[in-house]
């Protein structure tokens, strides 16, 4: 074996080290993401996740909720994504618990049902990857924001 190659031995030796620390320093799941290390968070700010959808590709079928902003549901509200050309992410909050209902993965008839429960900081909040066009149907008695929490 060739010094470099012992070398890049050694690095990828080194690298498996780090990550399975990482891992140890993970708390039990909770499913919160303010429980992650700062290090975990720095990594999937960095590296991870998807471009959220555009607003002007979403349309909604229920009213804009008062001066808040938002859109007030009350029972269900389908919300029609135009086709993002690439794997994007749709992402929305509540303060109430919501049920949603989004299409699978390429174009496949199958639809992904998940209740999304209130967490810990009072925001019911998930994230819906979409490849394609799509209605993604949420219910719950609501004002619902789509879109990332900085709006």
């Amino acid at each position: 074996m060739s010094p470099r190659q012992r070398l890049g031995l050694a690095a990828a030796g080194v690298l498996v080290v780090v990550a399975l620390a990482v891992a140890g320093v993970q708390r039990p799941g909770t499913g919160d993401p303010a429980g992650r290390p700062a290090f975990v968070s720095w990594l999937a700010r960095t590296f991870g996740g998807l471009p959220d959808v555009p607003a002007a590709d979403v349309t909604a079928g229920c009213p804009a909720a008062g001066n808040g902003g938002g859109l007030q549901v009350d029972g269900s509200c389908e919300l029609t994504v135009r086709d993002p050309g690439t794997t994007k992410r749709l992402r929305l909050r509540s303060t109430a618990p919501l049920r949603v209902s989004a299409p699978g993965p390429d174009g496949s008839d199958r639809r992904i049902e998940a209740d999304v429960a209130v967490g810990k900081t009072g925001v019911a909040e998930t994230s819906i990857a979409l490849d394609g066009p799509g209605v993604v149907i949420v219910r719950c008695s609501c004002v619902l924001r789509v879109g990332g929490g900085d709006d």
